[in-house]
C-alpha cells in the first residue's frame, strides 16, 4: 500500500489539473483556440449540409425582385407565411423589428380613424375604420402571419457597454427573462458581457411570436 500513495497521489494531481484546465483554461490555452479555430476548420474541410435545416436568405436575387432593403412588412407576412406552409417544426427571424413600420399609408388611415374617433366616440362607424387600419398595417398582418404559424421565434437584441460602465438592470424589460438565453459567470480570467438593456420586437410580433431569442454575438 505504502508503494502506492505516491501513484495514487500523482493521478489524483493529474486528474485534479485536467479538470482545473478544462473548465479554467488559462489564457495561453484560450489564445491558441482563437487563433487555431479557423485553421482547424479548413483542415477538416467541407462537410455535407443537414437536410433538417433550411436558410431562407434575403439575397441579390431577392432584392432586385422585390425591392430595395427593407421590405414591407406586408412582404415579411407573405414570407412567414410561405414558409409555413413548408411545415417546419420552428421558424427563426434573424431581423429585429423593434420599431413599428413607417407606412404612409397606413398613417393616413389611422389619422383619420383618431379624427373620426374624438368626434364621434360612440359611432359603430369607429369599429368599421379600426378594421380597414388593421388591415392596412403592415405590423398587423406581420403580426397575424407569425401567430398562424404558432412557431415563429423572434430576436431580441442587448444593449452592451464597456465593462466599466456600470449595468442598470432595471432599465432591461422584465419580459425579457421569460425567454431562455445562456448566462455566463465570472472567471478569474474572463468577465461576461455586461448590458444595460435590451431591444425587443414591437408589442405585436413579441405577443404573436412562440418565444424569444438573444440575436447578439460577440466577435473576438
Amino acid at each position: 500500500m505504502k508503494r502506492r500513495k505516491p501513484y495514487i497521489i500523482i493521478a489524483a494531481i493529474i486528474v485534479l489539473s485536467t479538470m482545473w484546465a478544462i473548465f479554467y483554461p488559462p489564457l495561453f490555452v484560450q489564445f491558441l483556440e482563437d487563433k487555431t479555430f479557423d485553421f482547424r476548420f479548413l483542415i477538416r474541410g467541407a462537410r455535407p449540409v443537414g437536410e433538417h435545416i433550411v436558410i431562407v436568405a434575403i439575397d441579390e436575387p431577392s432584392l432586385a425582385r422585390i425591392g430595395r432593403w427593407p421590405w414591407p412588412r406586408k412582404e415579411m407576412a407573405k414570407l412567414v407565411h410561405a414558409i409555413a406552409a413548408a411545415k417546419p417544426s420552428t421558424i427563426g427571424i434573424d431581423i429585429l423589428f423593434s420599431e413599428p413600420e413607417n407606412d404612409p399609408q397606413h398613417t393616413v388611415v389611422q389619422s383619420i380613424l383618431n379624427q373620426y374617433r374624438q368626434q364621434h366616440p360612440d359611432d359603430p362607424f369607429v369599429h368599421y375604420l379600426q378594421q380597414i387600419s388593421n388591415a392596412s398595417s403592415g405590423d398587423q398582418q406581420l403580426a397575424r402571419a407569425i401567430q398562424q404559424a404558432g412557431n415563429v421565434i423572434l430576436p431580441f437584441a442587448l444593449d452592451v457597454v464597456s465593462q466599466n460602465h456600470p449595468t442598470n438592470a432595471f432599465s432591461i424589460p422584465e419580459n425579457i427573462f421569460f425567454y431562455p438565453f445562456m448566462v455566463v459567470k465570472e472567471t478569474p480570467f474572463e468577465r461576461p458581457t455586461l448590458a444595460t438593456g435590451a431591444l425587443l420586437p414591437i408589442e405585436p410580433l413579441e405577443e404573436s411570436a412562440w418565444s424569444l431569442g438573444s440575436a447578439y454575438t460577440q466577435y473576438d
